[in-house]
């Protein structure tokens, strides 16, 4: 039982260093989670979900970074695909034909494509490039993928966010469970993490309220 709490604390205690580091570069992190929502990087957007639950990051900022970040991303890829075609690909028959194949279901069912392809793996990172070969036009393509980057950042991030809420309390429940805390046998690094995180947790509300 002892060996299974200290290695738990071992665990905060690196994520803890880590959120710390996050919390000492801040605009850093957010051009960092700006390029990557660009890619539609889903795994980083979650993390990043989870950094703000912990008060790392801005919940509200990094929503609207990634939701700028992966529109921004797409509008690029369609003035590629719209500009260039698929001359630029032809060292890569594979993603050739996936782009074409792409392009071809975008002139069909492009509404449905651009609301839901950020989330699958492999069309993502081609799609954007398969829009701008299509016939769509760049009007409608802007309006259609704002509101899809919008609701692809809200649904990531909050859904980290979540993640931070449930593996907090069951963490919690891990090391502080009805046994322990009815007999007064908490570990001593158990206390010693919870309250760096409390002490952490005040220091950065005041200093925000005193930049206020």
């Amino acid at each position: 039982m002892r060996g299974w709490v200290l290695h738990c604390c071992f665990r905060a205690r690196i994520l803890t260093s880590f959120l710390d580091l996050i919390r000492q570069h801040g605009d850093a992190a957010y051009s960092l989670m700006f390029a990557y929502a660009a890619s539609h990087s889903l795994l980083l957007a979650l993390f990043a979900g989870y950094a703000a639950h912990s008060g790392a990051l801005d919940f509200g900022t990094l929503i609207v970074v990634c939701w700028f970040g992966s529109f921004a991303g797409d509008v690029i890829r369609f003035w590629i695909g719209r500009r260039f075609g698929t001359r630029w690909l032809g060292s890569f028959p594979r993603l050739e034909r996936a782009v074409q194949t792409a392009a071809r279901l975008a002139d069909r069912h492009y509404v449905w494509m651009i609301l839901f392809h950020r989330y699958p793996h492999g069309i993502r990172g081609v799609a954007g490039f398969a829009y701008g070969m299509s016939r769509l036009p760049w009007s409608t393509f802007l309006a259609l993928n704002f509101v899809a980057a919008g609701l692809w950042s809200c649904a990531v991030v909050s859904a980290g966010y979540a993640f931070g809420q449930v593996s907090e309390k069951r963490h919690e429940r891990c090391l502080f469970g009805p046994g322990l805390r009815d007999a007064g046998r908490v570990p001593r690094p158990v206390l010693v993490a919870q309250q760096e995180a409390r002490s952490r947790s005040c220091s950065d509300t005041g200093s925000k309220r005193g930049r206020r």
